[in-house]
């Protein structure tokens, strides 16, 4: 029997997570020095219980890899030790997925976990603490009976952070939710400080007067033996041990629970209604770059203001980002949720076709179905749609398994509802929701998605048979962190912290010469991006983004002329005209693509040119999802000669055709130009800098082909330029 003495509940959990589409080494690597470490400590420690999560990418992972970490995960949950919280499988943000994908993810995570450890989750971790109100229909439907939030997204409804001690109530439309508070100074605390602090901040909280103080500690499991430095802080130096030792040998005045003891211990503090919101980082990072640094200085003039002033302020600062924006800031990310969007409408539109049928599909049409599922919920795990303190956003791998996944659901969905054989399709629509009209051309070997109002650019290129999109390209734009990579390669920084770090405290450059890289675009790297300059204009200044154009044809709005159908091609034509020097420049282009081959055809008639000055007119091509520098991936000439590895910066005088291969992805861009090849076609590499849990790193992110035609000057005043795209697959 315990005694009367006041004690706070401690609530520790632990978020273990790999996107889809990380490599093979990662999972590894985070497995053996985090995840199961961490299981392991706490199994030498049987009083002090957690909560653990694991998404459903890691779950699969686990399931193929290391299979008996299972059978540990089962012997903590049957002693009570341990609560396992279920979450969206794949790990979305539940906002930028539709409701119903977030009520099915959930649904079959409970019922995965349930199969496996004979128990029925009743929390959910929600990924990247995302909130907006609506979430608590979806998953209260679910049945879901808790989240975890951040002790931010309270205060930001007006609660006083000592008001937090406990969980609250919400709802929505009658549908309830519980919402547990986590600690930003404990994750702060923890790992970072020694364990004293953290037990003494625990103490004082049990002494506070409060009654029934509950306090948790929720976060990321690659803290705990992940991160950079952290293995050996915390099973080296065995700071996790001796942090559980302390609250062992505190137990009358810590006593550890799980979230769902702590639901059927304790009374909700009240109702609360919470606005959207992300942990409090989350929140800035979404902030477009020019605010951040206003908020930045913000942020510091509170800090220096005297504390009487600034402590009533505190609670009610907060910055104005809301996560959707990532969308905004990114279009990228954009591009990537609009085609998930309408993979999943698609696929919603067959269920109820088959609901409305009444009758059950055939088993093998029904595997296909789950399997089409699958891949959607895969496409739509989180980590490829923004960026912060990771790479997310910015690394390709990531970015490429996305649309990976929603390629093979089309092709899965193609082999249920589609003609046998070849076809056609073209498809008009606001695909994107930004109030203009894109065009999809599809076949059984390609998916074309171009935007007229964006310079009549092919912005997704997709081959079918290797599940690619080649045009899964990133702009080089400013980030708030790079002005950090400017000084730290003048100057390595005095103060950067030695061992582990939270990492926003660091800074380390992993490549020499980074500064040189940080040169921005002021378009889309896509395809059939058109470029009119001065015939001084160089491949170096192009490559710098130091060019002047004779006209912005690159974001230009070019208009729909026509499109054509018939039972072996459709064809669509744009055309978009410039007044240069008092007279007209028209550059007018078209898309062929056949019923039967993987390519298409791409014809450009340029008229106005004579009273040009010389200058030159460029098609630009950007080949994404390769990799630049490995010797299996390389530029290739119309006799077969090698030219050089995709990260290389070429100069070609009129070529046939040249082919950007990658033997590893069995995948070949060809472009033959079938008449009036081009002067020139220079090739170069886009490289950005991001920030990652190792440091600000120099990533590949697609290969600039530019054909490059000398007009004007008193010539001919039309021209028209040829070329096949073509997809081709190596072996």
């Amino acid at each position: 029997m315990h005694g009367t003495s006041p004690f706070t509940r401690l609530i520790l959990g632990f978020h273990d997570h790999q996107p889809v589409g990380n490599f093979d080494g990662v999972f590894a690597q985070n497995f053996e020095q985090a995840y199961q470490p961490l299981v392991r400590t706490f199994a030498e420690f049987p009083g002090v219980k957690f909560c653990l999560h694991v998404s459903g990418p890691l779950w699969e992972w686990i399931e193929a890899n290391r299979p008996a970490f299972f059978d540990e995960l089962g012997v903590l949950i049957e002693r009570g030790q341990m609560e396992i919280l279920a979450g969206a499988w794949s790990e979305p943000i539940l906002p930028m997925i539709p409701r119903r994908d977030r009520i099915a993810q959930i649904a079959m995570f409970r019922d995965i976990i349930a199969r496996r450890f004979g128990v029925s989750p009743r929390g959910i971790w929600l990924a990247e603490r995302v909130w907006e109100p609506e979430l608590v229909e979806s998953i209260a439907r679910a049945g879901i009976e808790y989240a975890v939030l951040d002790d931010y997204h309270f205060t930001r409804a007006g609660l006083s952070p000592d008001a937090l001690g406990g969980y609250f109530l919400t709802e929505d439309q009658g549908h309830v939710l519980r919402l547990f508070p986590n600690s930003e100074a404990l994750r702060y605390l923890v790992p970072w400080r020694e364990p004293e602090a953290a037990v003494d901040y625990l103490l004082k909280l049990a002494e506070s007067g409060s009654p029934n103080p509950l306090a948790v500690t929720a976060d990321d499991g690659e803290k705990f033996g992940g991160w950079p430095g952290t293995n050996d802080l915390i099973y080296g130096k065995h700071w996790l041990a001796r942090f559980l030792t302390m609250i062992q040998e505190q137990e009358s005045r810590i006593r550890t629970r799980t979230f769902a003891e702590a639901l059927d211990e304790l009374p909700p503090l009240g109702k609360i209604y919470l606005p959207p919101a992300s942990y409090r980082e989350m929140t800035e990072w979404v902030l477009p770059t020019d605010r951040i640094e206003t908020y930045q200085k913000a942020v510091a003039n509170l800090e220096k203001a005297d504390a009487g002033f600034a402590e009533p302020i505190r609670p009610f600062f907060a910055p104005g980002g809301f996560w959707r924006n990532f969308l905004v800031k990114y279009p990228e990310a954009a591009e990537m949720a609009a085609h998930m969007r309408n993979v999943s409408d698609t696929l919603a539109r067959i269920d109820r076709q088959a609901n409305a049928a009444r009758k059950p599909l055939p088993a093998e049409k029904a595997a296909m179905l789950e399997a089409v599922r699958k891949d959607v919920f895969r496409a739509q795990c989180n980590c490829p749609y923004w960026h912060g303190a990771f790479g997310g956003l910015y690394l390709p791998h990531l970015r490429n398994a996305v649309y990976r996944h929603m390629i093979l659901a089309e092709n899965g969905i193609d082999a249920l509802i589609a003609p046998e054989g070849d076809y056609l399709r073209c498809l008009e629509g606001d695909f994107d929701a930004d109030g203009q009209t894109e065009i999809r051309l599809d076949n059984r070997h390609a998916i074309l998605w171009i935007d007229p109002a964006q310079g009549g650019q092919i912005y997704e290129a997709d081959d079918r048979r290797t599940s690619t999109n080649v045009l899964a390209t990133l702009n080089r734009r400013p980030e708030p962190y790079h002005e950090k990579v400017r000084k730290a390669a003048q100057a390595p920084p005095a103060d950067t912290p030695e061992g582990p770090s939270n990492l926003h405290d660091r800074v380390t450059l992993k490549h020499e010469g980074m500064d040189s890289l940080l040169v921005y675009d002021t378009y889309p790297r896509k395809a059939l991006v058109d470029h009119l300059w001065p015939a001084t204009v160089t491949a170096d200044q192009v490559m710098h983004n130091r060019q002047e154009s004779l006209a912005d044809l690159a974001n230009a709005a070019y208009v729909v002329d026509s499109i054509d159908k018939s039972a072996e091609k459709v064809s669509l034509s744009l055309s978009c005209g410039k007044r240069i020097n008092h007279n007209d420049f028209r550059v007018s282009k078209s898309v062929t693509l056949p019923r039967p081959c993987s390519c298409f055809d791409v014809n450009y008639r340029l008229s106005g040119l004579s009273a040009l000055p010389d200058s030159r007119f460029a098609v630009e091509i950007n080949i994404a999802a390769m990799a630049g520098q490995a010797m299996d991936r390389q530029f290739i000439d119309d006799r077969g000669q090698k030219l050089g590895t995709l990260d290389s910066a070429l100069r070609i005088v009129r070529p046939a055709s040249l082919t950007a291969a990658d033997e590893w992805a069995n995948l070949a861009i060809r472009i033959d130009w079938t008449e009036n090849p081009p002067d020139e076609v220079w090739t170069m590499p886009i490289r950005t800098v991001s920030n990652s849990e190792g440091g600000f790193e120099a990533v590949f992110q697609s290969t600039a082909i530019f054909a490059v035609w000398n007009v004007g000057a008193n010539g001919a005043d039309e021209r028209s330029l040829q070329f096949r795209w073509w997809f081709e697959r190596l072996h």
